[in-house]
């Protein structure tokens, strides 16, 4: 949309990109009736617009969706990912900056920094209403990450998943959606 609007922006492939294309080349592991959110959101993209990069390299950092060659590593939980990550081979030192996990998280390993800038609209801290975002300022020798919050009006939010016709197709994932953007509260849980 933004793109659309004249405003540059460079937006990059994470797991909800593959689940949908998964979803619009009828992957067997998607056709349940829980991810029709998947299908809704297929029906309104075209392939050419969800096809995005998976890395985008700028001055020696790497931004990518969660780590590069596994859109949903952990980043969101230290105790995971940090053995994970330690068990990698980094040849040199590497500066990775990331988004997937809900919240912001800064991992500092012998050979790695690792900062994801956590997920707009959509944090586990139970104070609705506050979208996490980050200004990157780079400079020669480093980066710098400044994290911001951003007010939102947790009012609107179940409106705008009826009129978006989301809540109609998919009932039970936009309730669950819902919920998590109107109480920052994560409500999906393993079985």
């Amino acid at each position: 949309r933004l793109n659309s609007l004249g405003v540059p922006i460079l937006c990059l492939h994470g797991n909800h990109e593959r689940y949908i294309l998964s979803s619009m080349d009828d992957h067997p592991g998607y056709r349940g009736a829980n991810f029709n959110a998947l299908r809704f959101n297929a029906a309104l993209l075209s392939r050419e617009e969800i096809t995005l990069p998976q890395i985008h390299k700028i001055n020696g950092i790497t931004f990518c969706h969660a780590i590069p060659g596994d859109d949903r590593f952990p980043v969101y939980n230290p105790e995971q990912a940090i053995p994970k990550l330690l068990n990698m081979e980094f040849d040199q030192p590497k500066h990775i900056v990331c988004g997937h996990g809900h919240n912001p998280t800064n991992i500092s390993l012998p050979n790695l920094t690792l900062q994801s800038i956590g997920s707009c609209g959509c944090m586990d801290d139970g104070v609705p209403g506050t979208a996490p975002f980050a200004i990157m300022t780079i400079q020669k020798g480093g980066a710098a990450l400044q994290p911001y919050y951003a007010a939102y009006d947790t009012k609107k939010i179940k409106a705008e998943f009826i009129q978006s016709g989301l809540a109609a197709q998919c009932p039970i994932m936009a309730h669950i959606a819902c919920i998590q953007m109107t109480t920052n509260t994560d409500v999906i849980v393993p079985f």
